[in-house]
Protein backbone atom coordinates (compact mmCIF):
# COMPACT_ATOMS: atom_id res chain seq x y z
CA UNK A 1 0.00 0.00 0.00
CA UNK A 2 0.99 3.47 -0.63
CA UNK A 3 1.84 5.57 2.19
CA UNK A 4 3.15 5.18 5.40
CA UNK A 5 1.99 3.39 8.81
CA UNK A 6 3.68 5.46 11.79
CA UNK A 7 1.20 6.88 13.33
CA UNK A 8 2.39 11.02 13.83
CA UNK A 9 -0.30 11.63 16.45
CA UNK A 10 1.12 14.75 18.24
CA UNK A 11 1.56 14.80 21.98
CA UNK A 12 3.34 12.68 23.99
CA UNK A 13 1.09 10.42 26.04
CA UNK A 14 1.03 11.84 29.19
CA UNK A 15 2.80 14.81 28.81
CA UNK A 16 0.96 18.20 28.98
CA UNK A 17 1.86 20.58 25.99
CA UNK A 18 2.01 24.48 26.43
CA UNK A 19 -1.27 24.55 24.64
CA UNK A 20 -3.15 22.52 27.05
CA UNK A 21 -1.81 25.00 29.49
CA UNK A 22 -2.75 28.19 27.42
CA UNK A 23 -5.13 27.55 24.77
CA UNK A 24 -4.34 29.62 21.19
CA UNK A 25 -7.08 31.70 19.90
CA UNK A 26 -6.92 29.15 16.56
CA UNK A 27 -4.74 26.11 15.81
CA UNK A 28 -4.38 24.35 12.28
CA UNK A 29 -2.28 21.19 12.39
CA UNK A 30 -1.59 17.69 11.05
CA UNK A 31 -1.23 16.76 14.25
CA UNK A 32 -3.19 16.51 17.53
CA UNK A 33 -2.23 19.75 19.15
CA UNK A 34 -3.01 19.33 22.49
CA UNK A 35 -4.36 15.73 24.85
CA UNK A 36 -7.71 17.07 24.98
CA UNK A 37 -8.23 17.67 21.15
CA UNK A 38 -9.53 14.33 19.60
CA UNK A 39 -11.67 15.39 16.40
CA UNK A 40 -10.97 15.98 13.04
CA UNK A 41 -7.88 17.79 11.82
CA UNK A 42 -8.64 18.10 7.90
CA UNK A 43 -11.43 17.28 5.59
CA UNK A 44 -10.16 15.71 2.69
CA UNK A 45 -11.79 15.53 -1.15
CA UNK A 46 -11.44 12.28 -3.08
CA UNK A 47 -10.69 13.93 -6.80
CA UNK A 48 -13.09 11.75 -8.88
CA UNK A 49 -16.89 12.45 -10.20
CA UNK A 50 -19.04 13.87 -7.30
CA UNK A 51 -15.85 15.03 -5.75
CA UNK A 52 -17.18 12.79 -2.15
CA UNK A 53 -15.12 14.52 1.29
CA UNK A 54 -14.52 12.56 4.36
CA UNK A 55 -12.76 14.07 7.69
CA UNK A 56 -9.96 12.55 9.42
CA UNK A 57 -8.59 13.08 12.60
CA UNK A 58 -4.21 12.96 13.11
CA UNK A 59 -4.30 9.51 13.26
CA UNK A 60 -6.35 8.65 10.51
CA UNK A 61 -4.17 10.29 7.60
CA UNK A 62 -1.02 7.96 8.50
CA UNK A 63 -2.90 4.52 9.79
CA UNK A 64 -4.90 3.39 6.82
CA UNK A 65 -7.41 5.38 7.31
CA UNK A 66 -6.75 8.02 4.52
CA UNK A 67 -5.25 5.76 2.07
CA UNK A 68 -8.25 3.49 2.31
CA UNK A 69 -10.48 6.28 1.27
CA UNK A 70 -8.66 6.96 -1.98
CA UNK A 71 -7.98 3.68 -2.83
CA UNK A 72 -9.44 2.50 -6.05
CA UNK A 73 -8.71 -0.81 -7.65
CA UNK A 74 -7.70 -1.79 -10.82
CA UNK A 75 -9.76 -2.41 -14.14
CA UNK A 76 -8.64 -5.58 -15.34
CA UNK A 77 -11.00 -8.50 -15.11
CA UNK A 78 -8.88 -9.83 -13.23
CA UNK A 79 -8.17 -8.06 -10.41
CA UNK A 80 -11.97 -6.91 -10.32
CA UNK A 81 -12.91 -10.56 -10.12
CA UNK A 82 -10.42 -11.32 -6.98
CA UNK A 83 -11.51 -7.75 -5.00
CA UNK A 84 -14.84 -9.04 -4.88
CA UNK A 85 -14.27 -11.85 -3.21
CA UNK A 86 -11.18 -9.78 -0.71
CA UNK A 87 -13.61 -6.61 -0.92
CA UNK A 88 -12.55 -6.08 2.91
CA UNK A 89 -8.81 -6.15 2.21
CA UNK A 90 -7.94 -2.74 1.80
CA UNK A 91 -4.32 -3.34 0.68
CA UNK A 92 -4.44 -5.65 -2.38
CA UNK A 93 -0.43 -6.08 -2.77
CA UNK A 94 -1.36 -8.21 0.62
CA UNK A 95 -3.84 -10.74 -1.21
CA UNK A 96 -1.08 -10.97 -4.37
CA UNK A 97 1.63 -11.74 -1.82
CA UNK A 98 -0.58 -14.82 -0.58
CA UNK A 99 -1.28 -16.01 -4.03
CA UNK A 100 1.43 -18.20 -6.15
CA UNK A 101 0.92 -16.34 -9.35
CA UNK A 102 4.20 -14.15 -9.08
CA UNK A 103 5.10 -10.82 -10.88
CA UNK A 104 1.78 -10.41 -13.14
CA UNK A 105 -0.35 -11.24 -10.31
CA UNK A 106 1.10 -8.63 -8.30
CA UNK A 107 0.66 -5.79 -10.59
CA UNK A 108 -2.97 -6.80 -11.44
CA UNK A 109 -3.89 -6.28 -8.40
CA UNK A 110 -1.83 -3.83 -7.39
CA UNK A 111 -4.09 -0.91 -5.73
CA UNK A 112 -4.33 2.42 -7.35
CA UNK A 113 -5.45 5.82 -5.73
CA UNK A 114 -6.86 8.98 -6.63
CA UNK A 115 -5.22 12.41 -5.50
CA UNK A 116 -6.50 13.51 -2.40
CA UNK A 117 -7.20 17.56 -1.90
CA UNK A 118 -8.04 19.55 1.42
CA UNK A 119 -10.89 21.30 1.86
CA UNK A 120 -10.90 22.53 5.63
CA UNK A 121 -8.73 22.94 7.93
CA UNK A 122 -10.23 22.58 10.98
CA UNK A 123 -9.26 24.88 14.18
CA UNK A 124 -8.48 22.75 17.15
CA UNK A 125 -9.44 25.20 19.74
CA UNK A 126 -12.73 26.78 18.24
CA UNK A 127 -14.65 27.16 14.87
CA UNK A 128 -12.36 29.61 12.98
CA UNK A 129 -11.84 26.84 10.55
CA UNK A 130 -9.62 27.35 7.25
CA UNK A 131 -11.46 26.77 4.38
CA UNK A 132 -11.41 26.13 0.84
CA UNK A 133 -14.81 25.48 -1.21
CA UNK A 134 -13.29 25.69 -4.66
CA UNK A 135 -12.16 22.00 -5.35
CA UNK A 136 -9.68 23.71 -7.83
CA UNK A 137 -7.77 25.76 -5.47
CA UNK A 138 -7.25 23.31 -2.43
CA UNK A 139 -4.24 22.05 -1.45
CA UNK A 140 -2.74 18.42 -2.01
CA UNK A 141 -2.34 15.46 0.93
CA UNK A 142 -2.40 12.87 -0.83
CA UNK A 143 -0.51 12.23 -4.38
CA UNK A 144 -2.41 9.23 -6.48
CA UNK A 145 1.47 8.22 -7.90
CA UNK A 146 3.42 8.75 -4.10
CA UNK A 147 1.19 8.86 -1.21
CA UNK A 148 1.01 10.99 1.48
CA UNK A 149 3.05 14.29 1.02
CA UNK A 150 5.43 14.66 3.90
CA UNK A 151 8.02 16.81 5.00
CA UNK A 152 10.89 15.64 6.75
CA UNK A 153 8.94 13.14 7.17
CA UNK A 154 5.86 14.60 8.68
CA UNK A 155 2.39 15.49 7.00
CA UNK A 156 1.81 18.29 4.98
CA UNK A 157 -0.04 20.35 2.85
CA UNK A 158 1.28 21.02 -0.59
CA UNK A 159 -0.20 24.66 -1.87
CA UNK A 160 0.59 24.56 -5.74
CA UNK A 161 1.75 28.05 -6.17
CA UNK A 162 -0.77 29.01 -8.75
CA UNK A 163 -4.65 29.02 -7.04
CA UNK A 164 -4.71 27.41 -4.15
CA UNK A 165 -4.76 28.96 -0.78
CA UNK A 166 -7.56 29.39 2.31
CA UNK A 167 -8.76 31.68 3.89
CA UNK A 168 -10.17 32.32 7.92
CA UNK A 169 -11.68 34.84 9.71
CA UNK A 170 -9.06 37.48 11.03
CA UNK A 171 -11.67 39.87 12.36
CA UNK A 172 -11.04 38.37 15.53
CA UNK A 173 -7.16 39.42 16.05
CA UNK A 174 -5.28 43.03 16.66
CA UNK A 175 -1.52 43.70 15.60
CA UNK A 176 -1.04 45.54 18.90
CA UNK A 177 -1.47 41.91 20.72
CA UNK A 178 -0.70 38.92 18.49
CA UNK A 179 1.62 35.81 18.09
CA UNK A 180 1.64 33.65 15.15
CA UNK A 181 3.55 30.32 15.01
CA UNK A 182 4.33 28.89 11.29
CA UNK A 183 5.75 25.85 10.20
CA UNK A 184 5.83 25.88 6.73
CA UNK A 185 8.75 25.27 3.52
CA UNK A 186 8.70 28.19 0.45
CA UNK A 187 8.91 25.81 -2.46
CA UNK A 188 10.00 28.34 -4.51
CA UNK A 189 11.19 31.93 -3.65
CA UNK A 190 9.18 34.30 -5.73
CA UNK A 191 6.28 37.38 -4.05
CA UNK A 192 4.54 35.01 -2.54
CA UNK A 193 3.39 34.88 0.91
CA UNK A 194 3.17 30.98 3.28
CA UNK A 195 0.84 32.90 5.74
CA UNK A 196 -0.70 36.24 6.44
CA UNK A 197 -3.29 37.33 9.07
CA UNK A 198 -3.32 41.55 8.32
CA UNK A 199 -3.02 43.15 5.15
CA UNK A 200 -2.23 47.06 3.88
CA UNK A 201 -5.36 48.46 3.40
CA UNK A 202 -5.28 50.52 6.72
CA UNK A 203 -1.83 49.98 7.05
CA UNK A 204 -2.39 46.90 9.68
CA UNK A 205 0.06 44.31 8.27
CA UNK A 206 0.63 41.10 9.60
CA UNK A 207 2.91 39.33 7.04
CA UNK A 208 4.33 36.18 9.24
CA UNK A 209 6.31 36.27 6.45
CA UNK A 210 5.84 37.31 2.95
CA UNK A 211 9.26 36.05 0.11
CA UNK A 212 10.52 37.91 -2.46
CA UNK A 213 13.00 36.48 -5.02
CA UNK A 214 15.52 36.80 -2.40
CA UNK A 215 14.21 37.44 1.01
CA UNK A 216 11.95 36.84 3.86
CA UNK A 217 9.55 39.60 4.78
CA UNK A 218 7.64 40.20 7.86
CA UNK A 219 5.41 43.15 7.39
CA UNK A 220 3.90 44.83 10.29
CA UNK A 221 1.98 47.62 10.32
CA UNK A 222 2.79 50.34 7.96
CA UNK A 223 6.11 48.97 6.43
CA UNK A 224 6.05 45.51 3.99
CA UNK A 225 9.57 44.95 5.61
CA UNK A 226 9.33 45.51 8.73
CA UNK A 227 12.02 42.87 9.40
CA UNK A 228 13.82 40.27 6.80
CA UNK A 229 16.60 38.53 6.34
CA UNK A 230 18.36 36.46 3.16
CA UNK A 231 15.10 33.68 2.32
CA UNK A 232 15.98 29.96 0.90
CA UNK A 233 13.82 26.74 0.27
CA UNK A 234 14.56 25.10 3.75
CA UNK A 235 11.57 23.96 6.09
CA UNK A 236 11.50 26.47 8.62
CA UNK A 237 9.42 27.83 12.44
CA UNK A 238 8.43 31.78 11.33
CA UNK A 239 7.38 33.02 15.16
CA UNK A 240 5.99 37.17 14.74
CA UNK A 241 4.76 38.62 18.41
CA UNK A 242 3.67 41.92 19.10
CA UNK A 243 2.27 42.98 22.40
CA UNK A 244 2.84 45.10 25.66
CA UNK A 245 4.71 42.81 27.39
CA UNK A 246 7.38 42.49 24.72
CA UNK A 247 7.65 46.13 23.92
CA UNK A 248 6.79 45.89 20.36
CA UNK A 249 6.86 43.41 17.24
CA UNK A 250 9.67 41.29 16.84
CA UNK A 251 9.91 38.26 14.66
CA UNK A 252 11.75 35.26 14.36
CA UNK A 253 13.30 32.23 12.24
CA UNK A 254 14.08 28.85 13.79
CA UNK A 255 14.39 30.38 17.31
CA UNK A 256 16.63 33.40 15.87
CA UNK A 257 15.20 36.78 15.67
CA UNK A 258 15.36 38.66 13.19
CA UNK A 259 14.41 42.24 14.02
CA UNK A 260 12.05 44.41 15.60
CA UNK A 261 9.52 47.43 14.72
CA UNK A 262 7.47 49.72 16.54
CA UNK A 263 4.40 48.20 18.26
CA UNK A 264 0.77 49.59 16.64
CA UNK A 265 -2.57 48.29 16.94
CA UNK A 266 -5.61 47.63 14.92
CA UNK A 267 -6.83 44.63 11.88
CA UNK A 268 -7.10 44.57 8.13
CA UNK A 269 -9.31 41.83 7.91
CA UNK A 270 -7.68 39.94 4.79
CA UNK A 271 -5.72 36.95 5.10
CA UNK A 272 -4.82 33.85 4.05
CA UNK A 273 -3.11 30.31 3.85
CA UNK A 274 -0.46 29.55 0.83
CA UNK A 275 -2.10 32.77 -0.17
CA UNK A 276 -2.71 36.28 0.91
CA UNK A 277 -6.30 38.21 0.30
CA UNK A 278 -6.53 35.65 -3.04
CA UNK A 279 -3.25 36.39 -4.65
CA UNK A 280 0.35 36.10 -3.32
CA UNK A 281 -0.02 32.61 -4.30
CA UNK A 282 2.96 30.28 -2.74
CA UNK A 283 4.26 27.11 -3.79
CA UNK A 284 4.95 26.10 -0.32
CA UNK A 285 4.16 23.54 1.79
CA UNK A 286 2.69 23.98 5.15
CA UNK A 287 2.24 21.29 8.41
CA UNK A 288 1.56 24.01 11.19
CA UNK A 289 -0.36 27.17 11.71
CA UNK A 290 -1.08 28.40 15.61
CA UNK A 291 -2.68 31.82 16.74
CA UNK A 292 -2.65 33.61 19.44
CA UNK A 293 -4.47 37.05 20.44
CA UNK A 294 -1.99 37.90 23.67
CA UNK A 295 1.32 38.60 23.49
CA UNK A 296 2.91 35.47 23.84
CA UNK A 297 6.77 36.37 24.39
CA UNK A 298 7.02 34.80 27.55
CA UNK A 299 6.03 31.17 26.69
CA UNK A 300 7.79 31.57 23.13
CA UNK A 301 10.82 29.46 23.70
CA UNK A 302 8.68 26.55 25.17
CA UNK A 303 6.08 27.17 21.93
CA UNK A 304 9.12 26.53 19.83
CA UNK A 305 10.86 23.57 21.67
CA UNK A 306 7.03 22.00 21.37
CA UNK A 307 7.03 22.30 17.96
CA UNK A 308 10.62 21.48 17.22
CA UNK A 309 10.50 18.85 18.96
CA UNK A 310 7.96 17.18 17.04
CA UNK A 311 8.87 18.64 13.31
CA UNK A 312 12.55 18.40 14.30
CA UNK A 313 12.97 21.68 11.84
CA UNK A 314 16.69 23.10 13.53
Amino acid sequence: MIGTSLLFSGSIAGLLTPFDSVAPTAGYSLRNLSLSYSGAVVRVRKDITGNPEQDFTAGQITNGTLSNFLETLGTDAHSQSVSTQFEDVSDVSLICDCNSGGTDELDAFDALYENGFVSKWYDQFGSNDAVQTTAAEQPKIWDASTGLVTENGKPTLDFDGVDDGFTFDSSVFDIGSLSSFAVGKYNVLDSTMLFGISGSISNKRWYAPFATNTDFRFGYADNSTATSTTGDTNQHLFTMIAGSILGNMESWIDNSSVGTATLDTGIDATNGIGNFDGGFFADCNVQEIIIYNTDQSANRTKIEDNINDYYDIY
